[in-house]
């Protein structure tokens, strides 16, 4: 169970990492 959860958090850091990298290479240069 720990272990799974463990899994989670990860995948959900890397999403959020892809989507800072994707909001920085974004048409957001205003």
């Amino acid at each position: 169970m720990f272990f799974r959860r463990n899994i989670w958090y990860l995948t959900i850091d890397k999403i959020k990492y892809i989507d800072c990298q994707l909001d920085e290479h974004g048409p957001q240069s205003t």
